[in-house]
C-alpha cells in the first residue's frame, strides 16, 4: 500500500513539523495599524482603485485573518489621528471615512502610541504596521530613534509598501532598489525593521517579500514565526530535533515552494541565521564545519538543487545575522552573490596575511582599526 502524499505549503509544512510549534494564528496580540492617508494615496493604484484603497483593503484582509487580535488604528498625512480600536460586526470590518490629505510623517503617530503606553492608556502592543506608499517626512533621525525605542519595548516592526510600479521586484538592480517606495524607513531602520512587504501591479495579489531582519532572540527563539526550543551554543539537540522532523516532512509531501521558490530560499536563509548563534566561529562562515556540512548534506539529498545554491542562501543568512544587517529580498540572487564574494575576500586575505605577514597581491586588503578587522576594496 502506497503512503498517501500531501501538497502543501510553506506554512502548512512548519505547522506539521513539531507539537512545538505556536502558530500565530491562534494567539492573542496586540497590533498597531499606522495608516499612510498622505496626498499620493489618492494616486490610482492599478486603474481600478487608489493606493489609499488597496490600503484598506489589505487593512481589512489582516483584521479578517486574525479575528482574535486587538488591533488599533492610527491614520496621518501631516497629522495623525487615532481612531482606536478596529470592530468587525457580523463579519464587516468597520473602518473610518478616510480620505487622502498632505504630507508624509509617519513617525509623529507611532510617538504618541509610545507616549499612550507609558501612560497606560493602550496596551504595548506586540507589534506595528506601517502601512505606506512613499517616502517618509520624518528625518532618519525620528525614525532612527523611535524605531530603537519599539525595539527596547519589544514591538515588532512591519512595514508594508503599496505602490504603482509594475516591477518585478525579483529582477531590479541595486539603484532600483534603492528609489524604492517605503525602502527610506529601512534604511533608517537598519535592523531594527523585522519585515517589509510590497504591493504593486505586478505583485498586486500576493505581496513580494522585500526585506527582513536577520536578528535573534536566544530567549524567544522563532523560525520563520513559530516558536522553536530555546537553543544555546552548548546544546544543540532541540534545533536538530527540529530540523531532521523538518526534513522528514519534506520527504513525505509535496511542498508548493512559492513562485520561483521563494519561500525554500528564505528557508534556507533562516537556517543560516540561526547557525550563526551556535556556530560562530571568528565571524566566518565555515562550510567544512562538522554540523554545517552535515546540514547540507541532507538538505541536498532532501530538496534536490544544486548544493551551491543551498550554501549560498544558508550562508547570506549567517552572515548577515553576524554583521546584523537586514536581508534584502528584492534582487535576492544579487545579494547572496555579492555576500559570498565578499566573504571569499576576507578569507582569502586572512589566509595570505597569516601565512606571509602581508595581503600585497589581493585586489582586497586587510586594515586594523582599533575596532576590529575590515576590507578595503582597491
Amino acid at each position: 500500500m502506497t503512503e498517501q502524499v500531501s501538497t502543501l505549503n510553506y506554512s502548512q509544512l512548519l505547522t506539521l513539523t513539531s507539537n512545538t510549534l505556536t502558530e500565530e494564528l491562534s494567539e492573542k496580540k496586540v497590533i498597531v495599524i499606522v495608516l499612510d492617508i498622505s496626498g499620493s494615496t489618492g494616486t490610482s493604484f492599478n486603474g481600478k482603485q487608489t493606493i489609499l484603497q488597496k490600503e484598506i483593503e489589505e487593512v481589512k484582509n489582516y483584521v479578517n485573518k486574525y479575528p482574535n487580535y486587538i488591533i488599533n488604528l492610527y491614520s496621518f498625512d501631516t497629522y495623525f489621528t487615532f481612531h482606536g480600536v478596529i470592530t468587525v460586526l457580523h463579519g464587516h470590518v468597520r473602518m473610518p471615512i478616510l480620505s487622502p490629505g498632505t504630507s508624509t510623517y509617519t513617525i509623529d503617530p507611532i510617538n504618541n502610541m509610545i507616549s499612550k503606553i507609558h501612560n497606560k492608556s493602550i496596551n504595548k502592543p506586540d507589534k506595528i504596521i506601517i502601512y505606506t506608499d512613499g517616502q517618509t517626512n520624518s528625518s532618519e533621525c525620528q525614525v532612527s530613534e523611535c524605531f530603537l525605542i519599539l525595539s527596547r519595548l519589544n514591538i515588532k516592526i512591519s512595514v508594508v509598501v503599496v505602490s504603482n510600479s509594475n516591477t518585478n521586484l525579483e529582477l531590479i538592480s541595486e539603484r532600483e532598489e534603492n528609489s524604492l517606495a517605503g525602502f527610506d524607513l529601512l534604511r533608517y531602520g537598519q535592523n531594527l525593521v523585522n519585515d517589509v512587504e510590497i504591493y504593486n501591479v505586478y505583485h498586486h495579489t500576493i505581496p513580494y517579500k522585500g526585506a527582513r531582519s536577520s536578528k535573534v532572540d536566544r530567549n524567544n527563539l522563532q523560525f520563520m514565526g513559530y516558536s522553536i526550543p530555546k537553543i544555546t551554543p552548548s546544546n544543540l539537540l532541540n534545533f536538530n530535533a527540529f530540523f531532521n522532523i523538518l526534513l522528514e516532512n519534506i520527504k513525505k509531501n509535496n511542498i508548493l515552494w512559492g513562485e520561483n521558490n521563494t519561500d525554500l530560499y528564505d528557508m534556507l536563509i533562516e537556517i543560516g541565521i540561526i547557525l550563526s548563534l551556535v556556530r560562530n566561529v571568528g565571524n566566518i562562515f565555515n562550510k567544512d564545519d562538522y554540523i554545517i556540512n552535515d546540514m547540507i548534506n541532507k538538505l541536498f539529498i532532501t530538496i534536490n538543487i544544486p548544493i551551491e545554491i543551498i550554501i549560498d542562501f544558508i550562508q547570506h543568512g549567517y552572515i548577515s545575522a553576524i554583521n546584523q544587517k537586514p536581508i534584502m529580498l528584492t534582487g535576492l540572487e544579487r545579494h547572496v552573490k555579492e555576500s559570498v564574494v565578499k566573504q571569499q575576500e576576507f578569507k582569502d586575505a586572512v589566509k595570505l596575511l597569516e601565512n606571509n605577514g602581508t595581503t600585497l597581491g589581493l585586489k582586497s586588503c586587510i586594515s586594523l582599526p582599533y575596532n576590529g578587522y575590515s576590507i578595503t576594496i582597491k
